[in-house]
């Protein structure tokens, strides 16, 4: 639920993972539509802020505050500001705070430094 989505699929879509194709998402309710729509994902992309196409700003906090425990632990959180996120985040139990262009590879394979 990034708006780099297609470079995630490309790097990410291989024989070692099953990428479930999904769309991108601008507001708190379709994030946590999709996040319920697919309770077989082990991880979840979700971009820090994201923009309707009328303008309207959200942010991957609305959607974490109703999470349950279990969803929350799936969420890697993707932004171009991820020091910004890491302490409104990692209050939830959060664990995963890359940077555009960070490594959220070693997110999805639990061994990255973010926590």
């Amino acid at each position: 639920m990034d708006d780099n989505y297609d470079d995630f699929v490309h790097l990410m879509g291989n024989d070692q993972w099953e990428v479930i194709p999904t769309r991108a998402v601008h507001s708190t309710g379709a994030a946590l539509f999709m996040i319920r729509t697919h309770p077989e994902a082990d991880k979840i992309l979700l971009d820090g802020t994201f923009i309707s196409p009328m303008g309207v700003r959200d942010y991957c906090s609305s959607v974490v505050e109703e999470l349950t425990e279990e969803e929350r632990m799936k969420i890697i959180c993707f932004s171009d500001e991820p020091d910004n996120w890491k302490p409104v985040l990692s209050q939830y139990g959060m664990r995963h705070f890359p940077g555009k262009g960070g490594d959220f590879y070693a997110c999805i394979m639990d061994t990255c430094s973010c926590a």
